[in-house]
């Protein structure tokens, strides 16, 4: 039998044709072809062609999808020129690392942003004997604590913050501060219910405030130095919605100038490479991008003339503050201006990017070269990780002409997620610029990863263990503080230990939950409100709080002898006259 389409021959039995994968059905004898029309042969071209695609679906059946993709781009790569497999390599690698991070975004945005949230923040300490000892030769006796706790209460309801921050130690209740704010109708609040039951009206903080209305250029009198600020830029920390950047827009953004810098690099040549670190080798071919001094001047340009036209970009930083996005554009103008002017120094740029067989990036050195009247500068970036199997390496390193400024380097395992690891953080002394040794060369930080896990990271998981400690600063050789933790985005909890040798000298337990229910901080129609702004107000209120008693209050649920203080308050360190200085919260002497 041989098939009607190639006419290759068929085994008995065989319903498609091995070679062209036509139906056998109708095939027909030699004697039958006698009385058959032949049908007209098929060009070699596209005979072989289907053979082809015939063999490649074989071996991807074969040796499996993972592998067939593999030599799908093997094909691909071959018929690439180097410009273009960079470029299609980087792109991956782009998209590969945005997805990584937006989903973890997302979730973290998600968290915050809404008609409503609430979270408790809660962080509780506790000192060892051996702390409270080294303490105590400080003059400060506090073996009768048992712990301090920190609560933090923060919760929103559309545009209403409501904060509560509350103090505990040796597991009772020392100091309360509540905070409101509306940013709807820009109202603030303020209350300390321990030393008083009146709120402030801190409600000015929204006015918009000059530079020189406040350091005293406006021809006032006073003497006070503040930082000036905007209401938009203050409801801005607060409101969520305008501070979180949409993930949609995120991505969008980070595309089109990722894209835009990938895009410009033409001049790609491939040669023969390897890359190393720490003892860690990988196969990888090297592919060297380079810049000239006008190829980088149009890519700034055209970067700057992006950024000044981006529609997102100034939709995010107008949605802040407006006055911010005319500055912004305001710089780029600038700048645009100063290339434009003529300039004898010549910039270029070189990159070297190692990729393995997988068109993964594992290495990359970039060397930016100035070369000007006053001579030739260079900044060298230097970043690899090699694997082999589930060991690898790690060095980042920034090198000058003068020598090395920075060198993260060290190696570990990863499998399926979990790293453990030690990484090393060198300076050569040059940080040291107070010539009293308190930083030598050596091991500036030293960090040891301990069942790290980030294989669910995009899912805003983490756990694992991290210890940081130095060699560089001979007072804290034998110091380290280790960070323990686990959890998500909803729920986590994390021990925070400051340790010598290995005992831990102190300790703190943190816990975070969401979805929990906080009522307002706001005042009630009943209570009493002082305005910041009123001095006649901040004269009544002055004269409610009752700073003495706070502290005998705490002395008594601490333990701990405040007498000399109080001594100090009681004698005239406090002063009953009003503060003519009502910008700042005052305190009283009680009343």
């Amino acid at each position: 039998m041989k098939c009607n389409n190639c006419g290759a021959e068929l085994r008995e039995g065989e319903k498609f044709c091995a070679v062209c994968g036509q139906q056998a059905e109708g095939g027909q004898n030699i004697e039958q072809q006698a009385s058959v029309p032949i049908p007209e042969e098929k060009p070699k071209k596209s005979r072989g062609f289907k053979i082809g695609l015939v063999a490649a679906v074989v071996a991807v059946l074969v040796v499996g999808t993972a592998a067939g993709a593999k030599v799908v781009n093997m094909i691909k790569k071959a018929a690439m020129s180097p410009a273009e497999y960079y470029q299609y390599v980087e792109t991956n690698s782009r998209d590969n690392g945005e997805k990584l991070f937006l989903d973890y975004y997302g979730k973290l945005r998600e968290s915050f942003v809404g008609d409503s949230f609430a979270r408790d923040i809660r962080m509780k300490i506790e000192a060892s004997d051996s702390a409270k000892s080294l303490l105590s030769l400080a003059g400060i006796d506090i073996f009768n604590v048992k712990n301090l706790e920190l609560n933090l209460l923060t919760g929103r309801e559309g545009k209403e913050y409501s904060n509560q921050i509350a103090l505990r130690g040796n597991d009772n209740d020392l100091l309360t501060m509540k905070t409101y704010m509306d940013l709807g109708n820009k109202k603030a609040y303020y209350q300390i219910p321990e030393l008083s039951k009146s709120y402030l009206d801190m409600s000015s903080v929204f006015e918009e405030r000059d530079a020189g209305e406040l350091d005293g250029t406006d021809g006032s009198d006073t003497d006070e130095v503040a930082i000036p600020y905007s209401s938009g830029m203050l409801m801005s920390m607060y409101d969520f919605d305008k501070f979180l950047i949409e993930t949609d827009d995120l991505k969008d953004i980070y595309e089109r100038y990722t894209n835009l810098l990938i895009k410009k690099a033409q001049n790609v040549k491939k040669s023969e490479g390897g890359c190393e670190a720490e003892g860690i080798s990988q196969k990888a071919d090297k592919y060297i991008v380079t810049m000239d001094d006008g190829e980088l001047t149009a890519l700034v340009k055209e970067l700057a003339e992006t950024l000044k036209d981006d529609k997102t970009l100034k939709g995010i930083i107008e949605n802040i503050d407006k006055k911010a996005y005319e500055e912004y554009t305001s710089a780029l103008e600038s700048s645009l201006e100063s290339m434009d002017e003529a300039s004898g120094d010549e910039l270029s740029a070189v990159m070297d990017v190692q990729i393995d067989s997988d068109d993964k990036i594992i290495g990359r050195k970039v060397t930016l070269s100035l070369k000007g009247d006053s001579g030739q500068k260079e900044v060298v970036i230097d970043m690899r990780c090699p694997k082999d199997g589930d060991n690898f390496g790690v060095v980042f390193a920034v090198e000058t002409e003068e020598g090395e400024i920075l060198n993260l380097h060290g190696k570990g395992t990863e499998k399926t997620g979990v790293i453990n690891g030690e990484f090393v953080l060198d300076t050569d002394g040059s940080l040291n610029q107070t010539g009293n040794a308190l930083l030598s060369a050596g091991k500036l930080l030293i960090i040891k990863m301990e069942d790290y896990d980030l294989s669910k990271y995009a899912e805003g998981k983490t756990s694992g263990t991290v210890i940081y400690s130095t060699e560089a600063a001979a007072s804290l050789a034998n110091y380290s503080l280790k960070i323990e933790g686990e959890g998500d985005m909803k729920e986590s909890s994390a021990k925070v230990s400051i340790l010598a040798g290995k005992e831990a000298l102190v300790t703190m337990d943190v816990s975070m939950k969401s979805d929990v229910k906080m009522g307002k901080t706001a005042p009630s129609d009943s209570d009493k409100v002082y305005d910041i702004n009123d001095s006649s107000d901040m004269v009544a209120y002055q004269k409610e709080m009752d700073i003495v008693k706070l502290m005998e209050d705490v002395q008594e649920k601490l333990g701990i002898d405040f007498s000399g203080l109080l001594g100090g308050l009681l004698t005239g360190g406090m002063s009953s006259e009003p503060m003519e200085d009502y910008g700042s919260l005052p305190l009283g002497s009680g009343s």
